[in-house]
């Protein structure tokens, strides 16, 4: 198994530091987002997630796209892939909450904010959409209870950019639901892991 690398950013100051991902290859790149499209989160929100850090209050953030008004998926020129995708999100953080004693309205949100030491021992080796899942499982494992706090979100279609594959992806995450629940959630000295 493989960790997902990550290298620390330059930290100036005390605050909290953010981990970038170090590229593995040129496909991963080509699957970043391209600049020609619009972004669905609204990055002036993101200050308000790292507060609950900065004060000490929480150790692990989720932007929500559900918490208070629900920032349903509306496809105008899509409408049945929308509802599609609305339906999935409730299937998948019902059995999401089910499977790991949650009550969670967007445990998949892309605003995902932490205290560097909540990684501590986890190593991660998804790396497309099933690495939401890995995150918050393993975090919500070793005992941290995320803070939904409410994230604007306008949402895109596939036409507009949306990355998320129908036919795959729920595939993998059916299989990370799973997996990550029965699998140790630390790795051994050997390489192999432990509970």
């Amino acid at each position: 198994m493989r960790a997902h690398p990550a290298v620390p950013s330059a930290d100036a100051g005390g605050g909290p530091r953010i981990l970038r991902e170090q590229h593995r290859s040129r496909s991963l790149c080509r699957r970043r987002p391209s600049p020609r499209f619009r972004l669905e989160y609204d990055v002036n929100d993101y200050d308000a997630l790292i507060e609950p850090l900065k004060r000490s209050e929480r150790a692990f953030v989720l932007g929500s796209r559900n918490v208070g008004n629900w920032k349903i998926r509306k496809f105008t020129d899509q409408l049945a892939v929308g509802t599609l995708f609305n339906l999935g999100h409730l299937v998948f953080a019902g059995l999401l909450n089910l499977l790991y004693r949650q009550r969670l309205r967007d445990p998949f949100t892309m605003y995902k904010v932490f205290r560097r030491d909540c990684l501590h021992g986890l190593t991660f080796e998804c790396n497309r959409f099933d690495f939401d899942y890995e995150l918050v499982i393993k975090l919500v494992r070793k005992g941290y209870v995320p803070l939904e706090i409410p994230v604007n979100y306008q949402s895109r279609s596939l036409k507009e950019g949306k990355k998320v594959s129908v036919l795959r992806d729920p595939l993998t995450w059916i299989w990370a639901l799973i997996k990550f629940r029965f699998s140790p959630l630390y790795p051994t000295s050997d390489g192999r892991e432990r509970r």
